[in-house]
């Protein structure tokens, strides 16, 4: 299992991580910087404190959109079994 989260002071709102992985990562409307969702529930709260949890099947595709993140600002953190 593994946990994402986005540090928002760094996102530069290129939307590429809503782009390769709707699922779990959006764009908000209100201030432009990405964020995470959960169960389609986009979660409260900004950086560590809003944790998604990943489903099995999206890992590959987030970890592919953290590396992709020309803020470096996606944080996924896998956890022990």
């Amino acid at each position: 299992m593994a946990r994402v989260w986005i540090d928002q002071d760094a996102c530069t709102s290129s939307a590429l991580c809503e782009v390769a992985v709707p699922d779990v990562f959006v764009l908000s409307e209100q201030d432009d910087l990405a964020y995470v969702k959960q169960d389609g529930v986009v979660l409260p709260g900004r950086g560590a404190e809003a944790k998604a949890e990943v489903p099995d099947d999206l890992r590959e595709a987030v970890a592919d959109a953290a590396q992709a993140c020309p803020g470096v600002c996606i944080h996924l953190e896998d956890l022990p079994d």
